[in-house]
């Protein structure tokens, strides 16, 4: 039995059309790909600058106390506030007062520490919220705990070198 030839320039036609539908689905996991490596980095952009604010905070109340300044935790957090600009939604613990810190002064006494505290929701970044429905779409919604709810930073300093 003789085969049957196939014309060809039917074959490349054929051919044209699988290639297209392979550079779609080609297409379509490097873009998946790319914005996820965006998202994972504005994660990891958006906790590094909470984390540096933080210190910023904790520092600014270092040179509050030695200023003699009354409310030494608020201006800590203006100052770690402060640093994501007017409008932001990350919160501070303004109401925490001095604590004894886990390590001891040379002669065996407690110092005072404090810590400056942030949160930020992630919900509430536009980025972040876009990457978490393409996770969503591309997991078919059974990975909500890629992303965390929550990012937060805390910086403590020893603000005293008398004992408590």
């Amino acid at each position: 039995m003789r085969a049957r030839q196939v014309p060809l320039r039917a074959s490349r036609q054929r051919q044209r059309g699988v290639a297209a539908i392979e550079f779609a689905m080609v297409l379509t996991l490097m873009l998946l790909i790319l914005l996820s490596i965006v998202g994972y980095g504005a994660i990891f952009w958006a906790q590094q600058q909470l984390s540096g604010a933080a210190g910023e905070g904790a520092r600014a109340g270092l040179q509050a106390q030695y200023a003699g300044q009354p409310d030494v935790q608020a201006i800590a957090c203006d100052a770690a506030v402060n640093v994501f600009g007017p409008g932001s939604k990350v919160e501070c613990n303004r109401t925490a007062a001095p604590f004894a810190c886990a390590w001891t002064a040379a002669d065996g006494s407690a110092v005072g520490c404090m810590s400056v505290v942030l949160r930020y929701d992630v919900t509430q970044w536009p980025l972040l919220r876009s990457f978490q429905s393409l996770l969503d779409l591309a997991s078919r919604g059974g990975q909500a705990s890629l992303i965390p709810q929550t990012l937060s930073a805390r910086a403590t300093i020893q603000i005293t070198q008398e004992p408590l």
